[in-house]
Order: structure tokens, then sequence, then C-alpha cells
């Protein structure tokens, strides 16, 4: 669920909490790594990042029908250096 990327040297997630009943079940996430790519027009910058975020999924029959995931870009955006205006 965490951003794993071809950027990334290292990261790494935690589940947090798990909630879920017949039909949903929610993720609540945290995780991190090292920002070494090149993305969003960024040099390498071997920063390390933290996030946090949760996931949304619906299943029927067994079988996850539909998800949703949310995450806190902006905070890892101004971890790794991408200029905020």
């Amino acid at each position: 669920m965490c951003p794993n990327t071809p950027g990334d040297s290292y990261t790494y997630t935690h589940i947090e909490n798990l909630f879920e009943d017949e039909e949903w079940a929610i993720l609540e996430w945290s995780g991190g790594g090292t920002f070494v790519g090149d993305r969003a027009a960024l040099d390498p910058v071997g920063k390390p990042y933290t996030l946090r975020g949760c996931g949304f999924f619906h299943i029927t029959d067994g079988k996850i029908r539909f998800q949703r995931g949310y995450w806190d870009k902006l905070t890892w955006f101004k971890q790794v250096g991408v200029p905020i205006d």
C-alpha cells in the first residue's frame, strides 16, 4: 500500500489498524523510505520520508470489488523537496 517505486532505495510499510465486517475492510498504515529516484522533475535527493494513509475495500463473495486509498501526498512532497507554491 505504501507507494513503493523503483525510485525508492528502501521502503517499509506497517499496518496500524485493520477494521472489517462482512462487506468492508479499512486498513490504516504508516510507512516510509528514502527518496532516490528521478520523479516529479526532481533529482535524486536521498532524503528519508514517512507517510500515513488508509485503504478502503468493498468485498463481495469473498473478493475485493472496489478499493480506494488515501495518503498524505503534501507531507511527502515537502519531505522530498517538491516546491509547494
